[in-house]
């Protein structure tokens, strides 16, 4: 198996409306693939890891790295692993699912994502500053 994980920041023109249709439109594609993965957002912040076979995932980041509703695209790992992270073909996630589902404060996937962006409390901490205009990504 093999798992990447990379941010990136949703452009301008990108509603909320046209993220649900990413967030369905990837699981549903994903699943029969075999491709695992989670998208957590926070304003325009994303950070994302995706899972599975080598050539599927690599073929998925490359789309999404020339997608124009996602700037700044940042390669943070890729690795391979003996064991998947991740329990769903592909999952969007914000703060108020973290509230919801205490579990998922705890995911081992998680947990190891968020750990590139300081943590879960530290990635979904500060929404102002995306609304001025934070370019750190």
């Amino acid at each position: 198996m093999f798992r990447v994980a990379y941010r990136s920041t949703l452009a301008g023109g990108v509603g909320e409306a046209e993220i649900r249709a990413i967030a369905d439109g990837s699981a549903l594609r994903h699943e029969p693939l075999g491709v695992r993965g989670v998208w957590l957002l926070e304003g325009r912040r994303c950070l994302s890891a995706l899972e599975g076979d080598p050539r599927l995932v690599r073929e998925i980041v490359e789309i999404i790295w020339d997608d124009p509703r996602h700037t700044d695209f940042e390669l943070l790992a890729m690795r391979t692993s003996d064991v998947s992270l991740f329990d769903w073909p592909f999952r969007l996630i914000r703060r108020s699912d973290l509230t919801q589902d205490e579990a998922l404060n705890a995911h081992e996937g998680l947990v190891w994502l968020a750990a590139f962006d300081g943590g879960l409390d530290a990635f979904f901490a500060d929404v102002d500053a995306d609304s001025a205009g934070d370019d750190r990504h």
